[in-house]
């Protein structure tokens, strides 16, 4: 006899009942392609709702969905089933075993009837979601459909859950990243690069192939995908890209390259020829320096005070923290460079520059502390004490602080964030508690 997914035993009421019908309402916006960006923001966060709750109710729900003969409630029911209950706590999401029987069942329905191209595309971007192996033979019926949407998401099944192993759906990747369409090429050769620990001659050919695709994103994913595997011929390709590229993602390598990677090598290669290059290319963005800082390069004081004064905010903050904390040097332009910073635009590179002066003993900044701690008093400032060299001046600015905003409160419900940042830093102080 065929299982069967039974009734939940709840005692749901009229106003859940209610709550739940008008989510599924909702969602169905976003499976409307002639709906506006705010319709669709509203249904995304109504289909989020759905996950969230993961409740037998919605899982009954979800699962009538993939039985009603309108093809949007049928997409809203498998896109339920993908993620019921999936949070960042819990990736595993709840009632796994049904979740796959109804997405199993909508498949074989879908293709003796009407195969709609959007539910089949659906039903396998949630076998991704899911994670259950059992879905790649299933998908791959799908490999060769000609709708680009459909073959997108038979790679989303084929890649979803643990590193795929088996070898159909290895074979299938291979044949995805040649796809005519470069979305299906990017994702597939992404999968293949980042999600299959495997390493033989077929899937670095496959990834060698991609290295002169027309897409940039495509020769990026095929460039992590050998330098992953310490692959050493892909040197040269890197260094092109990196050159061609500068602002491009070649550099995101570096967060998942096995240690010592050639791309590290790579990475530093590229930068001396674009700085020694006519005109010199301006490489110093947020991506390089996290690149250049994974790959251990270490920035001399002049680089760092040159780069304290960037336009972009995220390379003075980074540069100024570097400074204040990492340097142990004490010198007049340093010193010179941290003040220059208390005047920034940005709270962030005030705080470095504020927490790079408080570790030198530097008095002067102890009005600027009082100021930035009564103006940001939930900011993480107070953590500066945790790595200072007692006493500090950071401690009187501290105490001072919080009188000041004591007194500036009496009267009032008390608003002084005694939170686990302003506890510890007290603490460090030496502030006796009552």
């Amino acid at each position: 006899m065929k299982d069967r997914i039974a009734p939940p035993h709840t005692h749901e009421t009229d106003e859940q009942s209610s709550d739940l019908n008008e989510l599924i309402n909702g969602a169905l916006l976003c499976f409307d392609d002639e709906n506006d960006d705010a319709d669709i923001d509203f249904g995304l966060d109504a289909l989020l709702k759905l996950y969230r709750r993961a409740d037998a109710a919605t899982l009954a729900a979800a699962v009538a969905l993939c039985k009603n003969a309108d093809d949007k409630r049928r997409r809203v029911g498998a896109a339920i089933l993908g993620q019921l209950g999936h949070t960042l706590d819990n990736r595993d999401g709840v009632f796994r075993e049904e979740r796959y029987r109804a997405l199993e069942e909508l498949f074989l329905t879908e293709m003796a009837t009407t195969a709609n191209p959007k539910v089949l595309a659906n039903v396998c971007s949630a076998f991704g979601n899911l994670g259950d192996r059992r879905a790649v033979p299933i998908a791959l019926q799908l490999i060769d459909h000609p709708r680009w949407q459909v073959r997108f998401d038979v790679v989303m099944a084929l890649k979803g859950g643990e590193c795929p192993k088996e070898e159909a759906a290895i074979v299938g990747l291979i044949k995805l990243s040649t796809d005519d369409d470069v979305r299906v090429r990017d994702w597939a050769t992404f999968g293949l690069g980042q999600y299959v620990t495997a390493d033989t001659v077929a899937i670095r050919t496959a990834l060698y192939a991609r290295l002169t695709d027309d897409d940039d994103q495509t020769i990026v994913e095929a460039i992590k995908g050998l330098a992953r595997r310490n692959d050493a011929t892909v040197l040269a390709d890197l260094n092109r890209a990196l050159r061609e590229q500068a602002g491009m993602p070649p550099l995101d390598a570096t967060d998942d390259r096995v240690s010592p990677s050639p791309i590290c090598a790579a990475l530093l290669e590229a930068r001396r020829l674009l700085e020694g290059g006519d005109p010199p290319v301006d490489i110093w963005s947020t991506d390089w320096l996290e690149a250049m800082d994974a790959c251990g390069y270490q920035f001399d004081i002049n680089e760092l005070i040159k780069l304290s004064t960037d336009d972009d905010a995220f390379v003075r903050d980074w540069a100024t923290s570097r400074l204040g904390t990492l340097v142990t040097a004490d010198t007049v332009v340093i010193r010179t460079t941290l003040v220059a910073r208390l005047a920034d635009d940005e709270d962030g590179v005030i705080i470095e520059a504020i927490q790079g002066l408080a570790r030198r003993k530097d008095k002067t900044v102890l009005a600027d502390l009082n100021r930035a701690l009564r103006e940001q008093a939930e900011i993480s400032l107070p953590g500066a004490t945790q790595n200072m060299a007692a006493p500090s001046p950071i401690c009187a600015a501290l105490l001072e602080a919080r009188r000041l905003l004591e007194a500036q409160r009496s009267g009032e419900p008390p608003e002084v964030p005694w939170n686990e940042d302003w506890l510890e830093a007290m603490e460090a102080c030496g502030c006796q508690l009552d």
